[in-house]
């Protein structure tokens, strides 16, 4: 195999670690930081072929780290799959009307989940859909499930970032109810 196989093997082996593993990023840089000059200072091939490898590994896993969004816990997409609850929000744009559904873009502002009397502070984006009409600016509230749109029970090593993501928006059928500000 050539050098460059093996450089390949590694910077992947790092990102399916990263992805395995809830390692922080900080260990990721720190290994990529010792195994760099200790690349560079052996003579030896065959362990400065490991060492970059090494050094490539640390690399990867640290770019799968980066890429994941920092999320809180006021994050709508934190939400995901988590059961059914109640979301309430503004609607932010003009609806989407089909012929049998409407869609509309919800700012989140809270929500609760079913059985409990706690109500959670949000923030993000939710596609809503009914069969009722509303304008822009109204206070809408929905019962449904959340989940992120397209997603798969079980995500791709690379689908897992773009899932995440904090302002994701989320898709939601179900019964709404509708008031004015």
């Amino acid at each position: 195999m050539t050098i460059l196989a093996y450089w390949c093997i590694a910077w992947i082996s790092g990102i399916w670690l990263s992805s395995l593993l809830a390692i922080p990023l900080f260990f990721w840089v720190g290994g990529a930081i010792l195994a760099l000059p200790a690349t560079l200072l052996t003579r030896q091939f065959s362990h400065r072929l490991l060492l970059s490898c090494v050094f490539l590994l640390a690399l990867g896993g640290s770019r799968l780290a980066l890429a994941q969004p920092r999320s809180t816990d006021s994050s709508l997409a934190r939400y995901n799959d988590k059961g059914t609850v109640t979301l309430t929000g503004v609607v932010a744009a003009e609806p989407d009307v089909r012929s049998d559904f409407v869609f509309y873009k919800l700012d989140a502002e809270s929500l609760k989940f079913v059985g409990s009397a706690e109500l959670v502070e949000v923030h993000g984006a939710a596609r809503v859909g009914g069969p009722s009409s509303c304008g822009m600016g109204q206070l809408l509230s929905t019962h449904s499930h959340l989940a992120a749109r397209g997603c798969q029970v079980r995500p791709s090593l690379f689908a897992r970032a773009e899932m995440e993501t904090a302002d994701l928006p989320v898709d939601i059928a179900s019964s709404m109810s509708i008031s004015s500000r």
